[in-house]
C-alpha cells in the first residue's frame, strides 16, 4: 500500500508505469557487485584505495557458494594464517576491498577475458556478458560507480 505521512500528500494522482520488459532469454545473475572506486588519473590512489578500480565488498548480492565469495574467503584465510609481513598490510589489503576486488577480477578475467581496465569509466548501465541469440548470460552483473558511490574516485 501507499503510506501517507502528514503533511505530505501527493499533489496529483499517482500513475503506475508498466514494468520493464526483460529479454526472453534473460536469467538472474548469481552475483551482483558494484564499483566503489575508480581512481581515474590520480597518481596518489594507493594512499586512499588498495586498487585503482575497487569493488564494494560491503554491499553485494550473491548466491550461496558463488566462486567469487569462496575465492575471497580463501584469500582472507590464507593471509590470516601466513606469517605477518613487514610492513604489515592495511586492513583494506588483508580483509577488505583488496581481496574481494582481486577475486572479482580473477573471475571475470577467467570467464570473459576482462581486466580492471575494461571496467574503468563504466557506463551507468554497468556490465553483464550476454551472447545475443544464444540465450547465454554471464552470472555476474557489475554496476557502475553511480550504483554505490557516486562521485567517489
Amino acid at each position: 500500500g501507499i503510506f501517507r505521512f502528514p503533511p505530505c500528500a501527493p499533489t496529483s494522482s499517482l500513475k503506475l508505469t508498466p514494468p520493464l520488459q526483460r529479454p526472453d532469454d534473460w536469467t538472474m545473475p548469481s552475483l551482483i557487485v558494484g564499483i566503489e572506486a575508480d581512481v581515474g588519473n590520480r597518481h596518489d590512489w594507493h594512499t586512499w584505495w588498495p586498487r585503482p578500480l575497487q569493488f564494494s565488498q560491503w554491499t553485494i548480492a550473491s548466491a550461496r557458494g558463488h566462486p567469487v565469495m569462496i575465492d575471497t574467503l580463501r584469500r582472507v584465510v590464507e593471509m590470516a594464517l601466513a606469517p605477518l609481513p613487514t610492513p604489515l598490510p592495511s586492513v583494506m589489503e588483508r580483509t577488505g576491498p583488496g581481496p574481494f576486488t582481486d577475486a572479482v577480477l580473477r573471475y571475470v578475467r577467467i570467464g570473459w577475458g576482462k581486466t580492471w581496465a575494461d571496467f574503468k569509466d563504466l557506463s551507468q548501465d554497468g556490465w553483464r556478458y550476454h551472447l545475443k541469440d544464444s540465450g547465454i548470460w554471464g552470472n555476474i552483473k557489475i554496476l557502475s560507480i553511480t550504483g554505490f558511490s557516486p562521485g567517489v574516485g
